[in-house]
């Protein structure tokens, strides 16, 4: 199932995926924006502190997730 998730599109057989602003392309867009809708609302209610907490929480999560890509990048040569 995820054998080209982090792979180039010109890396990726043609019909794997979906296309850009199609049926599925769109529901995932609306799933993300009431997702973003909900986190900034659940964050103006936090205190100071509970707002620094999710910073740095995000924080960790985006350096976290770009070293586990630039490492399995860097292992499968790509």
């Amino acid at each position: 199932m995820f054998n080209y998730y982090l792979t180039y599109q010109p890396d990726v057989p043609a019909g794997i995926g979906f296309g850009q602003f199609s049926g599925t392309h769109l529901a995932v867009l609306g799933v993300l924006a009431i997702d973003i809708y909900h986190l900034v609302h659940r964050y103006q209610r936090l205190t100071l502190a509970g707002r620094r907490h999710q910073r740095w929480g995000i924080a960790l999560a985006i350096w976290t997730m770009e070293l586990f890509k630039d490492i399995y990048l860097a292992t499968t040569g790509q």
